[in-house]
């Protein structure tokens, strides 16, 4: 998503405005739409970078690493379902470092307004590039391998994404190629599902039965999965 803004304890900043000067403070959670030097924590808002459903994406500047990053807000008429999409994709991307998977920098809370700030990457999504024109398979396939990348490291970790689509698939102009948007994702427990799942690169036809077996998966993990906790922003199967 441009960063897609579809909309773990958050960490606390010092008090700061996210609304312009002179307006009236933010629902608890929430941000009215900020404009280009407007403050939100340390950050200093620079432009809209895309707009969701849920959410706000911003580029702003810290001043104290002296970097560029996108920030992730939520709109003021996002209900508290939002809001826990909101942290659950910031613990999902947390756990992970790998370069197809975008970085988060920080959770925070400024004014009343939750926000997760994130590395900025400056070359759309992937559904935008490949939009623009007719492209070589062998480009496409580089991108969609490196994206492939990410989510493999998210599956490493016990996470599986649950909206994995172009949209959220953003790249760099340096080439690089990060998976994000995690606002759906979910844990699993690796044992469950290890059995089913090739341990090196196979052929098609390994990888066709290894998926049929993935989906055909024993009735047992089904329930366990059900009866998971679905309490917060955690990650737990549902």
């Amino acid at each position: 998503m441009p960063v897609d803004a579809h909309g773990d304890t958050s960490a606390s900043e010092p008090e700061a405005t996210a609304a312009a000067p002179g307006s009236s403070a933010p629902s608890p959670g929430h941000a009215r739409a900020l404009a280009p030097g407007d403050q939100l924590g340390r950050y200093r808002i620079e432009r809209e970078l895309g707009a969701g459903g849920m959410g706000l994406v911003y580029a702003a500047h810290d001043p104290d690493l002296d970097r560029r990053v996108a920030i992730k807000v939520l709109r003021s008429e996002a209900g508290g379902e939002a809001r826990l999409r909101l942290l659950r994709e910031a613990r999902a991307m947390a756990k992970l470092s790998h370069r197809n998977v975008i970085t988060v920098h920080e959770v925070g809370t400024a004014g009343g307004v939750d926000f997760v700030a994130m590395e900025l990457l400056d070359g759309g999504s992937l559904a935008d590039w490949l939009r623009g024109e007719r492209r070589p398979a062998a480009e496409v396939l580089r991108r969609f391998r490196a994206a492939g990348a990410g989510l493999a490291a998210a599956h490493a970790r016990g996470l599986v994404h649950r909206d994995f689509k172009p949209a959220n698939v953003l790249l760099g102009h340096d080439g690089r190629v990060v998976v994000t948007d995690f606002g759906l994702a979910r844990a699993y427990e690796a044992d469950v599902l290890a059995a089913t799942l090739p341990a090196a690169p196979a052929p098609a036809a390994a990888l066709a039965t290894a998926l049929e077996a993935t989906l055909a998966a024993p009735a047992e993990a089904s329930a366990r999965s059900t009866s998971a906790s679905r309490s917060g922003a955690d990650l737990s199967s549902t």
